[in-house]
């Protein structure tokens, strides 16, 4: 779907910056961080397919899938060393940022997998009033921690830093575009469409704890 690049090519559009300026950091930083959680994701839930194919670990093996993974949450770093229209100061930031939302999402998907893994002794949590909202915030740190970084980037490498309130609001529809994605996502997962690729009630079938389940 591509969602999280173009995102980005428009935010710096409507921050006053030509996208291609930044042709290869501001679509590709999101977009390879998202396909390596995807393939270790599917390692770690056992999928059997993804995007109407076999995963990755199927196909190719755990090694490869694991490789290619870790892989994947490097290679944005050398399209930040590589955009010759950001200066050090730029660089540093975007870094910070980035190693800050790679944390936040492993720190978030392993919760999803300690809920997942123990539904049973998570009962108790099902039914508090405002587990909803601790769901959402798993969201937020598992889904949306990395548009929202990208999103901080791309108004960094716009040279907006300095703005805080323009800041503050691209990170914050970034956070709900991303929560946004992962509740339909979570729909999707009971649609028998064959265009979405996905196993029909994977995440129910693995006791998944999600939005659309709670």
């Amino acid at each position: 779907k591509q969602w999280r690049a173009i995102y980005n090519l428009l935010l710096l559009e409507a921050l006053g910056t030509p996208y291609r300026r930044h042709l290869d950091l501001a679509p590709g930083m999101p977009e390879l961080v998202h396909t390596g959680s995807l393939i270790i994701d599917d390692i770690e839930d056992d999928s059997a397919t993804r995007r109407g194919g076999p995963t990755i670990h199927r196909l190719h093996g755990l090694d490869v899938a694991i490789n290619a993974g870790n892989a994947l949450y490097f290679l944005p770093f050398l399209a930040i060393e590589e955009d010759a229209n950001l200066d050090d100061r730029q660089r540093v930031a975007i870094y910070k940022l980035l190693f800050r939302a790679l944390t936040r999402a492993h720190l978030g998907q392993a919760l999803d997998i300690r809920w997942s893994r123990d539904p049973v002794g998570s009962l108790g949590q099902w039914l508090e009033p405002r587990f909803g909202e601790k769901i959402l915030q798993m969201y937020v740190d598992k889904t949306a921690a990395v548009i929202e970084a990208a999103s901080e980037c791309v108004c960094i490498a716009a040279d907006v830093d300095a703005d805080a309130a323009t800041r503050r609001a691209s990170v914050a529809f970034a956070r709900r575009m991303g929560v946004a994605f992962q509740i339909t996502d979570d729909v999707l997962g009971f649609s028998g469409s064959p265009r979405w690729g996905k196993t029909i009630g994977e995440d129910l079938a693995a006791g998944k704890t999600t939005y659309a389940i709670h």
